[in-house]
């Protein structure tokens, strides 16, 4: 069964609005889990782009700490890339948590419009790149996929 947890950085600055709204948009998901579930999109001052995400660990082996090409998308199209590790997460197996990737403004490939979210890894195959589908990381227990992370 998928938990979720809060890093120790986020129980002590979150509003506790802010965790109530994750933890509906948890307990709302059906069928197979997304590994990377939009929570909220937002600009900085400096407007870089801030993706909050669920970052969601379904299968039993480890996460993937090195670090890899996530991409942001805005209904399919991309709108900013960036290398980013996830080490500090500490992510264990059947545990989700939110977390917030920054994408510079360097890395934007468009000015964002902050609705249809998605957060993709970018994988690269022989030469050319691909990117991952969210039903890349489901649980070693599907029947019907199984892949890893690449």
């Amino acid at each position: 069964m998928q938990t979720l947890k809060f890093e120790e950085a986020w129980q002590r600055t979150i509003s506790e609005k802010d965790v109530q709204a994750i933890k509906n948009v948890f307990a709302a998901q059906q069928g197979e889990l997304q590994p990377f579930l939009p929570l909220w999109q937002a600009l900085n001052h400096r407007g870089d782009l801030l993706v909050t995400v669920l970052v969601q660990h379904t299968g039993d082996g480890e996460w993937p700490n090195d670090e890899r090409e996530y991409v942001y998308l805005e209904d399919g199209e991309e709108v900013a890339a960036n290398h980013f590790s996830l080490k500090r997460l500490g992510l264990k197996p059947h545990v989700s948590m939110p977390w917030t990737f920054i994408f510079p403004k360097e890395t934007q490939k468009k000015a964002p419009r902050l609705k249809g979210a998605a957060l993709r890894l970018r994988c690269e195959a022989s030469t050319r790149k691909r990117m991952i589908s969210p039903l890349s990381f489901v649980s070693s227990n599907s029947p019907r996929l199984r892949r890893t992370l690449c």
